[in-house]
């Protein structure tokens, strides 16, 4: 957390992942796991936030692309005019 609290600049996500990285060092420091173990953990830990992001990201772009093709479904297609009568489908 020496990082993020001085600087300001970290998220709730990066905020996390610093008190995780943090907590593994402690362990280490403290000789309830080795190093190797950490960094293993270390490794799957950041893997699997990018993999949640990724995800977060492609929900994201997938309900703004559903939100236009409805807006745009939702319009007239054609319109047709027989005297003072439109008609739009």
């Amino acid at each position: 957390m020496d990082y993020c609290q001085p600087k300001g600049t970290c998220g709730a996500l990066g905020t996390a992942f610093v008190q995780y990285a943090d907590a593994l060092a402690t362990q280490v420091t403290n000789h309830e796991i080795k190093e190797s173990e950490a960094i293993q953990r270390f490794a799957q830990y950041k893997t699997q936030v990018i993999s949640d992001a990724h995800r977060d990201q492609v929900i994201v772009e997938s309900g703004r692309a559903a939100a236009a093709a409805a807006a745009a479904a939702s319009g007239p297609k054609t319109c047709t005019t027989y005297g003072n009568v439109t008609n739009c489908f």
